[in-house]
């Protein structure tokens, strides 16, 4: 098992050009993401919470004429993406740290919020409204049923992974004041939530 949450960037450090062949096509997110795009004011700001190498997500992001923010743990990650969007800007740093003005028009967040324990993703949602301009959208992924931790090898290093209840994620997100735009599956135990500052 993986202890220290705080080394996930390390780890991820170790798999960064693995990683970014594997993520170089979408998977089942386009959809969503397409979706995010319809919401989003054209050209708008957007924070990509983990945005790991940038790919697929952000490149499309970027040519669709948003300007990308990327932020992750994993210094290699951002060496990649820097590299192959240029016209995106990155960030190093941990989500749970983040400090933001209320400027961004929209922000993603895809496979990486469950790598937190519960009560730390609880933190970067709430901390998300705050980082929002008023109508702004949240899309994030989470688990889709409550497990404390389980682990998972990914391209031969070890993960942790973490998830509330729908349940609880839906009274989070109303304590908060987001008005909540859909949550569906995407595939088996994970769900992909929008929800909209208002």
């Amino acid at each position: 098992m993986v202890e220290n949450i705080k080394t996930i960037g390390q780890i991820y450090d170790e798999v960064a050009q693995s990683f970014y062949e594997m993520r170089e096509a979408f998977t089942t997110e386009k959809k969503y993401i397409d979706m995010f795009v319809e919401k989003v004011v054209n050209g708008g700001l957007v924070l990509d919470l983990g945005c790991g190498c940038g790919t697929p997500i952000d490149v499309y992001l970027v040519n669709k004429g948003f300007d990308v923010v990327g932020l992750d743990d994993s210094e290699a990650m951002l060496v990649l993406a820097a590299h192959h969007i240029p016209e995106m800007r990155v960030l190093w740093a941990d989500m749970r740290d983040a400090q933001f003005e209320p400027e961004f028009d929209g922000i993603i967040e895809w496979w990486s919020l469950f790598h937190l324990p519960v009560a730390e993703q609880k933190k970067v949602i709430q901390n998300s409204h705050g980082w929002l301009v008023k109508g702004g959208v949240f899309q994030f992924t989470t688990g889709s049923y409550a497990y404390e931790e389980s682990s998972n090898v990914m391209l031969g290093v070890e993960l942790p992974y973490y998830s509330a209840s729908r349940e609880e994620y839906e009274l989070l997100l109303e304590e908060i004041g987001y008005k909540k735009v859909f949550c569906e599956s995407d595939q088996e135990g994970h769900l992909v939530w929008m929800v909209e500052k208002v």
